[in-house]
């Protein structure tokens, strides 16, 4: 009988002993923090600073002084009638809304949300200021202008805090806008803005074609001059058409002696050819280079040689059998200042130096010179970028570069004449690295009308930078 007592006292201890740690679990801690797993959750506080607005919070009759971390609030706010919202901040940070006017976040800390406004701009009146014409790149003077806004309730005041754009003024422009409080007003320019543009020919002369070309006034040339003293040509541009304007070229210039390598600015920049959109007035000034040769044509070749690898001087029609070919470079012209060159070949980036054949000959004598092509194509380090040069005993003395031509050595089939010369006749090639994946040789491929040349070279050539 002890022993049922016992037991049935123990059972019913075990069933009081589960019913309180049940209600120790329930879904409360005193401040309704409770989330029904005996875990506390955080509570934190929100404050509204609105300025002459109201805010309406998605869920709440009001906007709410407190919620659960990780709730979503969302709101929407109306300015006081004559106001407008300037400012939404969330802790002092911007917060922006969405397309709908929506501003919504997630609470995880103590919040203030901050909201300023300001009276809301119906009008503004624009005295211009007292400068009213300018040149490219100028920006607004501000002097003597007055901004004043008009408010919905009919009040009104000069206000400093507007903007202007644009910041500089571009060629053809003829106005400039005022904005403030989300309302803009136009300003008339004097006339359209130009840019001055002067070409200095730097010894040289302009031909008649050019002068007449450029002295027409049109759409977008106006103030032309030229210098008789100087040579220089002026002009004022009052619009750039899409395509730019193209600048004259060699074949435009009379420089006796001399090569024509490009308009440079004065500030040192890259010559340029075409003038596009001028954001500044500028001095172009021409670039030349003493003209030893009178560079005609260039070819590549494959010629008979003789047994020392030097070309036949007569090029047989129907060549013996087993006769030997190989590729050059073939240049034609003429001597000018210089009657004695050494030609060379150079990668673009000085990484090779290759020094070709020593010519020489009376003073506007015609030449013909011609450069092995298995020297460039032995050599480890032969770029895309390779230069033609002829030096005077003068230049390889002094250090000199000599005459200079650019050959893009690429993947285009044009002669890359750049600005270094415009006359090349015959000029289609393609020099390109490439190794053949069954033997592992390593190929200059040399493209020239149509006909493929492989020339063994002894390690891949490494591409150098632009």
């Amino acid at each position: 009988m002890k022993k049922k007592l016992v037991l049935l006292f123990t059972m019913v201890f075990l069933l009081f002993s589960v019913c309180v740690m049940a209600a120790c679990g329930e879904d409360d801690d005193g401040n309704g923090n409770g989330n029904g797993n005996g875990t506390e959750e955080i509570t934190y506080t929100i404050t509204w600073q609105l300025d002459k607005a109201t805010a309406a919070v998605t869920g709440y009759d009001a906007p709410p002084t407190s919620a659960l971390s990780g709730t979503k609030i969302s709101f929407t706010l109306t300015p006081d009638a004559g106001y407008v919202v300037d400012t939404v901040k969330r802790n002092g940070s911007t917060l922006l809304s969405a397309t709908d006017g929506v501003y919504s976040f997630n609470l995880a800390a103590n919040t203030t949300i901050a909201v300023t406004t300001s009276k809301e701009v119906t009008s503004l009146t624009v005295t211009p200021p007292t400068k009213l014409t300018y040149t490219v790149g100028d920006a607004v003077d501000r002097t003597g202008m007055v901004v004043t806004a008009t408010y919905a309730d009919e009040t009104s005041e000069a206000v400093t805090a507007y903007t202007v754009a644009p910041t500089a003024f571009s060629v053809g422009d003829t106005e400039f806008t005022v904005t403030y409080g989300g309302k803009t007003e136009t300003v008339a320019l004097d006339g359209v803005v130009t840019a001055t543009i002067s070409l200095d020919p730097n010894g040289a002369t302009f031909t008649d074609e050019v002068i007449t070309m450029f002295s027409a006034i049109d759409s977008y040339f106006d103030n032309y001059s030229l210098d008789e003293t100087t040579g220089i040509m002026t002009f004022t541009l009052s619009e750039v058409p899409a395509d730019g304007i193209a600048l004259p070229t060699a074949a435009k210039l009379e420089r006796e002696g001399f090569t024509f390598f490009g308009w440079a600015p004065a500030d040192g920049g890259a010559a340029v050819t075409v003038l596009t959109a001028q954001t500044a007035s500028v001095t172009l000034t021409a670039g030349w280079g003493k003209e030893n040769v009178k560079l005609e044509t260039i070819s590549i070749k494959l010629l008979y040689v003789d047994e020392n690898g030097q070309p036949l001087a007569e090029q047989p029609a129907e060549p013996e059998e087993g006769a030997a070919q190989l590729p050059f470079l073939v240049l034609t012209g003429r001597f000018s200042t210089a009657n004695e060159i050494t030609l060379y070949l150079f990668e673009g980036n000085d990484n090779v130096e290759l020094e070709g054949p020593r010519f020489s000959g009376e003073a506007l004598s015609n030449f013909t010179l011609n450069f092995n092509l298995e020297d460039l194509a032995a050599n480890v380090k032969a770029g895309p970028w390779m230069d033609i040069r002829f030096r005077t005993e003068e230049d390889v003395a002094t250090g000199g570069r000599g005459q200079e031509i650019l050959l893009g050595l690429g993947d285009g089939l044009v002669c890359n004449q750049g600005d270094r010369i415009d006359n090349f006749n015959g000029c289609t090639y393609m020099f390109q690295s490439w190794t053949n994946p069954d033997t592992n040789i390593t190929y200059l491929k040399v493209q020239y009308t149509g006909a493929l040349i492989e020339v063994p070279g002894t390690d891949e050539p490494e591409p150098a930078a632009e």
